[in-house]
């Protein structure tokens, strides 16, 4: 006898095996240094109030590596941004198992 009520099974992949949490950590020396006394010299000109103007001088000047590797951290945050979704607030990231490789060989590249 069939029993046409009976609920049929679903079987769905769990978050666990579709997906994995990844996280990208990245810290680049910026070239600049606060120039304390320029700050103040500009506040002054300006009549404006204390600790409102500030004023950074770039160490390198318009050093090309520097910029290059600005660039190129950049350029990885985006990818790894496009290439995750948001999941916590600290900073991990869900990456879909079906996209670690592309994931891993646009980073690594």
């Amino acid at each position: 006898m069939n029993d046409t009520t009976a609920t049929p099974k679903v079987e769905a992949p769990s978050i666990g095996s579709s997906a994995m949490l990844v996280e990208l950590q990245v810290s680049q020396w910026t070239g600049r240094k606060k120039d304390k006394t320029a700050s103040v010299e500009v506040t002054d000109q300006n009549w404006a109030e204390k600790g409102t103007a500030s004023v950074n001088k770039k160490l390198l000047g318009n050093c090309d590596e520097l910029t290059a590797i600005h660039k190129f951290t950049a350029n990885s945050r985006n990818i790894h941004y496009k290439s995750t979704m948001p999941w916590s607030d600290t900073g991990m990231r869900l990456l879909p198992t079906a996209q670690y490789f592309k994931y891993h060989q646009q980073m690594t590249d």
